[in-house]
């Protein structure tokens, strides 16, 4: 009784804090720069994690000793797409609305191959983030340059809630540097800069475990044996290839990630 009595003080007092479960992983938003070119549109973020550290399970982002950490409001994807909205307002891109596509310069989709706070352990919290940031032709759905975005961040009996705003923070000016490199900067804004990484024109059938993909899929070192549409990965944990393509055969359109008959012809 004495309990309960105290807790509700607690509470009463915390009241405009509240007493009920705060998210785990936010993002309060950055001020966008002075001056904007082009016009990106934050496409899809795909979660490609490893099962044990979060999976596809968006609102997984971290565990304690007492298991996984709920995340209370919005999951990663949601988190990440603000976050590269304000990344892309930082570095000088205009930022296309919801609905507002019209005459977009591109499309910046996010891989994430690993998002994860655990802790503490031995008294140390700690969190790696690392994403690949695709720029993709809007229209064709062609990647034309792919970068990639590591950090991690450790603390003595630090909150995964702290470590993920001082990790996020840190982020943020890598993602800008990252957004501001010549080649980046320039597919952003609408020039074909394929990179290595990732090939521009339409590949070649790839035969597979059980012979040669359907038109328009390929096996590549990131579909582990299994025909992908161009771009894909492929996510043991959902047995489904994930991701947007990256280019459609002739007479199928991008719906949104396969491909599909274009109705047009």
């Amino acid at each position: 009784m004495r309990f309960n009595r105290v807790r509700f003080a607690l509470c009463s007092i915390a009241l405009l804090s509240g007493c009920g479960p705060k998210p785990l992983l936010t993002w309060e938003g950055r001020p966008p720069a002075a001056k904007s070119e082009g016009k990106v549109i934050v496409g899809s973020v795909t979660s490609a994690r490893d099962p044990a550290r979060g999976g596809t399970e968006l609102h997984r982002v971290g565990a304690d000793w007492e298991g996984v950490i709920p995340q209370s409001e919005g999951g990663l994807d949601q988190v990440l797409a603000k976050f590269l909205r304000d990344a892309l307002s930082a570095a000088g891109y205009a930022v296309a609305t919801t609905g507002d596509v019209a005459g977009a310069t591109a499309r910046l989709d996010a891989i994430v191959d690993e998002m994860w706070c655990q802790g503490p352990s031995e008294d140390i919290t700690r969190a790696a983030l690392r994403l690949r940031l695709r720029a993709v032709d809007p229209a064709t759905g062609q990647v034309r340059r792919e970068v990639s975005l590591a950090d991690d961040a450790s603390g003595a009996s630090l909150s995964c809630r702290w470590l993920w705003r001082t990790l996020l923070d840190r982020a943020l000016a890598s993602a800008q540097t990252l957004l501001s490199q010549p080649e980046l900067h320039a597919a952003l804004l609408g020039a074909n800069t394929a990179n290595d990484a990732v090939a521009a024109p339409a590949p070649a059938l790839v035969p597979s475990a059980n012979g040669a993909c359907p038109q328009g899929q390929t096996v590549t070192e990131d579909t582990a044996g299994h025909c992908c549409w161009a771009g894909q990965i492929y996510v043991p944990s959902r047995r489904a290839c994930v991701g947007a393509p990256q280019w459609c055969p002739p007479h199928h359109r991008i719906d949104p990630d396969r491909c599909t008959p274009d109705p047009a012809h």
